[in-house]
């Protein structure tokens, strides 16, 4: 940098070490891994993640009407209790104080797996799960996540390892807080080998500290490591009973091949997982995940013993209740204009409304008084650009969803976002491949494709055909080649993102061009079928009727 005038020295980037050990801490209470890697902005900035976590937990779990929370404590038995939650909460070693339902995953093992996009409240649910099942069921948490970037595979291995050392240190205080020397005392005999292995590992080496000729890969490290856990799990279900948490956090990663092979790992590991709680009862598995994988072994399990939570958005009821609770007001001291508004942008994720709620009384748009009301100054919601709040996850995440389209399906998202109602195929080629400028099926079925992928990324919706849409003149011509199929965006957040990156021009220009086009498509049918009429009736030129008639 700065050729060799000014050269600058560069460093090699190192994983960042937490203050506390993922897991059971020496003081008895859980260092969850989200608090060193969260995904909420805000915990970035906030002096104490721990109890920012746990308030969020309270606020969202406390929603009554919330599906999640409703199954979760099915599977743990009884009504959320926020007290769980409190500081000043330590996991006992005595006896546990209750039992888990006969038919739930944490009575004799199971697989409970909970898949959502960021934000939907997968983490505040786990919490609570882990939390719940270690004071009242002693059974103690054993942490393995891992996220989009590079060497998280380590930092997974880094972080089962050292989760297992601390379970062993919580039921034995006279094992040493070293982790390499409790390692050194807690890995079984035959297993002896891996020592210098696991301590390269956590000292931040992935290729671990081995002497032999040629080097182990970061892959063959892991798995090592996972032998060694799964080892002594076998001795830990004869003491306790355990939780293993496993979790694979996207983030807002632009291309899904960047991830893929720590997927594969992450997927392999949770099927090792399964393995051994269909073999052993003491032990039960949490995976969080954004979209799980229908043929692993482990969504197989949950899938049979009801035990998959997908969530979504909370519905406008329960966005109430939780704005209430964030914002330490009752439910009547909420604006009705702000709850609309609330609703239809942040559609019902929980860490949107947070995001939201913030930005606006960052702007000083929205005035809370607490304990009483809150108010929204006149025609403030009105004038907000929300395209400008690129630093929250709400915008930044649609903005980097956008950017990893193909070319042909970002350019039909940015042409949807120009129409107010439901629009048609024809509507979007006459801007990209209009028939009329020599554009062949081939193209038309090109951006038929991109439609189909936006509908299955929920980015569009198809809908029905709009009243004035129907006209009699097309009814033989939907007769014989089917009916024309409408979209519609709905997504707000997507609309006011994506018609931001549309000029005024080009969005004047695609309604321009949709509008001639069905002009020209209400005309030329029917002139096309008087044509095609006369056609059809067979005509005789002049000069042989004349011929004709002189041989007859």
């Amino acid at each position: 940098v700065k050729g060799e005038a000014g050269p600058i020295p560069i460093f090699r980037p190192v994983l960042r070490e937490s203050v506390e050990p993922v897991g059971l801490t020496p003081d008895r209470h859980i260092h969850f891994p989200w608090y060193d890697h969260p995904v909420d902005g805000c915990m970035t900035s906030s002096k104490d993640n721990v109890e920012l976590a746990k308030k969020k937990v309270v606020q969202l779990c406390s929603v009554r009407q919330w599906a999640g929370v409703s199954k979760v404590m099915e599977l743990l038995g009884g009504v959320f209790n926020k007290t769980l939650h409190s500081l000043d909460q330590t996991i006992p070693t005595t006896a546990p104080r209750q039992k888990a339902p006969s038919n739930s995953p944490f009575a004799e093992g199971g697989i409970v797996v909970i898949e959502a996009d960021t934000g939907l409240g997968k983490v505040e649910l786990a919490e609570h799960i882990i939390t719940h099942c270690s004071i009242q069921f002693q059974m103690l948490p054993l942490f393995g996540t891992m996220g989009p970037r590079p060497g998280e595979v380590s930092r997974m291995a880094v972080e089962l390892l050292r989760s297992t050392v601390g379970i062993f240190r919580h039921l034995n205080p006279s094992i040493p807080s070293d982790d390499m020397a409790a390692l050194t005392q807690i890995v079984p005999p035959a297993m002896s080998n891996t020592i210098p292995i696991l301590g390269g590992l956590l000292a931040g080496h992935p290729q671990g500290n081995h002497a032999g000729p040629v080097p182990l890969s970061t892959t063959e490290s892991f798995e090592t490591s996972v032998k060694v856990v799964i080892a002594l799990l076998s001795i830990l279900k004869k003491q306790t009973p355990v939780l293993v948490v496993l979790q694979f956090e996207h983030g807002t990663s632009l291309f899904t091949k960047t991830t893929s092979e720590d997927q594969k790992v992450f997927w392999k590991l949770t099927s090792d997982l399964t393995a051994l709680v269909q073999k052993e009862k003491n032990i039960a598995g949490l995976v969080l995940c954004r979209e799980a994988d229908r043929e692993n072994r482990a969504v197989e399990l949950a899938l049979k013993s009801n035990s998959l939570l997908r969530l979504a958005g909370l519905g406008e009821e329960s966005t109430l209740e939780y704005m209430s609770n964030y914002l330490g007001i009752p439910e009547t001291g909420v604006p009705a204009e702000l709850r609309h508004f609330v609703s239809q942008v942040t559609l019902g994720n929980p860490l949107y409304i947070r995001e939201t709620l913030d930005q606006l009384m960052q702007d000083q748009h929205l005035l809370v008084n607490p304990g009483v009301s809150s108010s929204v100054a006149p025609g403030a919601l009105d004038r907000i650009e929300i395209a400008a709040w690129n630093h929250t996850q709400m915008v930044g995440g649609t903005v980097c969803l956008l950017e990893s389209l193909d070319p042909i399906e970002a350019a039909s998202l940015k042409m949807s976002t120009c129409f107010e109602g439901p629009f048609t195929l024809p509507d979007l080629a006459a801007s990209s491949c209009s028939q009329w400028g020599g554009a062949t099926h081939f193209d038309l079925l090109r951006l038929y494709r991109a439609t189909q992928k936006l509908i299955k990324m929920k980015i569009i919706d198809a809908v029905d055909a709009p009243a004035s849409a129907l006209r009699p003149s097309m009814a033989t011509q939907e007769g014989l080649y089917g009916s024309t199929q409408h979209f519609q965006m709905t997504n707000v957040l997507v609309r006011t993102v994506g018609a931001a990156m549309v000029l005024e021009a080009q969005r004047k220009s695609v309604k321009r061009n949709a509008l001639i086009d069905r002009v020209l498509k209400q005309d030329l049918p029917d002139r096309m079928m008087t044509l095609a009429a006369k056609k059809s009736v067979q005509h005789i030129p002049w000069y042989y009727e004349r011929a004709l008639r002189r041989m007859l």
